[in-house]
């Protein structure tokens, strides 16, 4: 009895390979504009020598701090990420909603997020602690994604028109902005950090994809003359 052949695909695998880079812009430690929407923007580049293929994977990690007596507002928090062709929402003036103009009051943040469908509604994050953090908010959250006005903006999720994977398939490489606004007067916040932990799936290269087709062809074609000598 013959036995079937078994082609070894093994040397291929480095084409389609995931790999994972996190990058960290510590220090900033910057005042955003209290009272303003001109806010203020951090624009990062990544050279594709740091990283490389198209993404598959995004997280982001923000730290906002509250400064002196009055400490931040979240409520009057607004931020967005921008990378190419991709753009989501981070933050629409968190807690707000047709019958709380105001938002979280809460002082501050320091947050992962991370756009999956265990993840909650940073927008809602009170209810589903059930209640103030009790200092600034910490943990992993879903984006807000709502792309209303902030100043009309609900808790109403059908809202929710972005998110982190709007930059899957995006080259990694390149500028990626983070603007962050304090839309109402009263008290003060301050951008000090955040982050990006990317995984990315190289593009494969023409050859790599005529070398897989190929075994591919050569496969069925081992499989049909298996089939046919029994």
């Amino acid at each position: 009895m013959k036995k079937p052949v078994v082609l070894l695909l093994s040397f291929v695998g480095p084409a389609f390979a995931i790999h994972g880079a996190v990058f960290n812009f510590d220090g900033i430690n910057t005042l955003i504009p209290d009272g303003k929407g001109s806010g203020l923007a951090d624009t990062q580049t990544l050279l594709p020598a740091q990283i490389a293929g198209n993404i598959t994977g995004l997280t982001l990690s923000l730290t906002i701090s509250g400064v002196g007596r009055g400490g931040a507002y979240n409520g009057d928090l607004y931020a967005t990420l921008q990378h190419g062709s991709g753009f989501t929402v981070l933050l629409n003036r968190p807690g707000k909603t047709a019958l709380d103009p105001f938002g979280y009051g809460d002082n501050g943040l320091t947050v992962t997020f991370a756009d999956t469908p265990a993840m909650p509604d940073i927008h809602t994050y009170q209810a589903t602690l059930g209640g103030a953090p009790g200092g600034p908010l910490t943990g992993t959250w879903s984006t807000d994604g709502r792309t209303a006005d902030p100043a009309a903006v609900t808790d109403d999720p059908a809202t929710r028109t972005t998110a982190l994977t709007d930059f899957f398939g995006l080259a990694a490489s390149g500028q990626w902005m983070l603007f962050v606004a304090d839309l109402d007067v009263g008290g003060q916040a301050r951008l000090d950090s955040w982050s990006l932990s990317i995984d990315t799936a190289p593009v494969p290269e023409p050859q790599w994809i005529a070398l897989a087709s190929a075994l591919g062809l050569a496969g069925f074609a081992a499989l049909r003359r298996f089939r046919a000598d029994y």
